[in-house]
């Protein structure tokens, strides 16, 4: 897994694990409620994928390069999916999707977290 900046491998674990948490409380939320929405789930899906290329350790060299790749794409089909269907869900009275934003921003923040923790130099 290369080197650590600063950071364990238990904390590399318990990121890791807490961002894939986030993507299954956001899955779990919207199939258990019927708003099974494609784009959001291909969202979850690319962080997935992103958390499993980053625990095999073969990028590290690229961590960063492959966190914004694959969190920027997070990123992006999350900012689509808002322009298209609004910042309110009208499915639930018009409130604001303050899950959403909640679940990107703490993606986003604990993926970079996570990604600062490789030291890049190492590989």
């Amino acid at each position: 897994m290369g080197k650590q900046n600063g950071g364990s491998k238990t904390q590399i674990y318990v990121l890791s694990a807490v961002i894939a948490l986030i993507q299954v409380v956001d899955i779990v939320v919207h199939v258990s409620n019927d708003m099974i929405e494609p784009i959001r789930l291909l969202s979850n899906g690319f962080i997935f994928v992103w958390l499993g290329i980053f625990m095999s350790g073969r990028f590290n060299h690229i961590a960063w390069r492959m966190a914004g790749l694959f969190v920027g794409v997070y990123f992006l089909l999350n900012a689509i999916f808002v322009t298209t269907e609004g910042f309110t869900n009208p499915e639930n009275g018009d409130q604001f999707r303050t899950a959403l934003f909640v679940f990107v921003a703490a993606t986003i923040a604990l993926s970079a977290w996570l990604t600062n923790t490789i030291d890049t130099r190492s590989s």
